[in-house]
């Protein structure tokens, strides 16, 4: 970060995926995850379907769970109603009640 005064020099969309993808393999995330391509499930080690979408839906999630209200982040991820961001962040009905539950007005 130093050599670019603090930014990341910029790299393509594909170069970012697949550099992620490296990652997350030396990370050891390779279970095997199923894909639907032409009607037939097709079976994958999941860095290789790892890419930048799967960071922005992790960013609105965990920011989301973090406190950002909604309408702040909708923003951010273009999202023009809460129906579509609560959709699309993944926070199923027990882990939603679970936030609520230990949310400061709640203590």
């Amino acid at each position: 970060l130093q050599e670019y005064k603090g930014f990341p020099k910029f790299i393509s969309a594909q170069k970012f995926n697949k550099y992620l993808g490296e990652l997350c393999e030396k990370a050891g995330i390779s279970e095997m995850v199923s894909k639907n391509e032409k009607g037939k499930q097709i079976m994958y080690p999941k860095h290789e379907l790892i890419g930048s979408h799967i960071c922005r839906r992790s960013f609105a999630t965990n920011t989301f769970k973090k406190g950002i209200p909604p309408t702040y982040l909708m923003k951010i991820t273009g999202h023009t109603t809460i129906k579509q961001f609560m959709e699309y962040i993944c926070i199923d009905e027990e882990e939603g009640s679970l936030l609520l539950a230990e949310h400061p007005f709640f203590q």
